[in-house]
Formats: structure tokens, C-alpha cells, sequence
């Protein structure tokens, strides 16, 4: 398979990310998410020239900015020259998101945050 599952605990939230997160030294890892349930639309795109990872929060709701803060951190010990997260404009999306982006950035991950403002 080209992708894993991982499971937050006994949360419910999940990540998929590529199998292959070697192949991402020196290449820009594009991660993206949201909601599951009204729009969890990444999963199907992670993968070989696609997402690096998706972070699917709970039916109806954003995904924690500790989850996704933590993906972050997971995928720059691959040493990508840059993380973009990439995010819709939902509210909450935009909240947990640019949260875990600041902590990214304090951290010292490259990471640039964008908003699809295509509502």
C-alpha cells in the first residue's frame, strides 16, 4: 500500500500519511485536512505527487491543533525542504490549523500555511 494509517489514541482522529516519507528529503511535503464526515475529501490524495498527509478531525469537526502540530513535527524529521498546509475556509479549520502552524514556526519547522478560500 502507499499509504498508513495512524490513530490518536482512542480519539477518533486519524492521519494518513505517505509510506514513503523518505523519498521527501529535499522536496516540498504538501499536508492538508479537515472534518471528517462533511468533507474528508484529503485522504484520497495522499500519495505520490500528492499529499504527504492528511489529519482528519471528528464527524463535523476540525481536527485537534496538537494533532496536527505533531504530523508536523513527524514529517520534518524527513527533512523536506518545506511543509505546506494547506487548509479550507472553514472557520475551524482556519483556527486549528494556523494554531498549529504558529507552534510549527516556533518550533523551527518551514512550514507556510494556505487557506483555499474557495467556499
Amino acid at each position: 500500500p502507499l499509504v498508513k494509517l495512524l490513530r490518536s489514541g482512542e480519539s477518533g482522529h486519524r492521519v494518513v500519511v505517505r509510506r514513503d516519507l523518505s523519498s521527501l528529503k529535499g522536496k516540498v511535503a504538501v499536508v492538508s485536512g479537515g472534518g471528517g464526515g462533511h468533507e474528508p475529501w484529503s485522504s484520497g490524495l495522499v500519495g505520490e505527487g500528492f499529499l504527504a498527509a492528511s489529519i482528519q478531525g471528528p464527524v463535523f469537526g476540525a481536527p485537534p491543533p496538537n494533532l496536527i502540530f505533531a504530523t508536523l513535527k513527524h514529517l520534518a524529521t524527513f527533512r523536506p525542504s518545506g511543509i505546506l498546509l494547506f487548509a479550507y475556509n472553514y472557520t475551524g479549520d482556519r483556527l486549528v490549523f494556523g494554531i498549529a502552524f504558529e507552534r510549527a514556526q516556533k518550533a523551527g519547522i518551514d512550514c507556510e500555511l494556505f487557506i483555499n478560500g474557495d467556499d
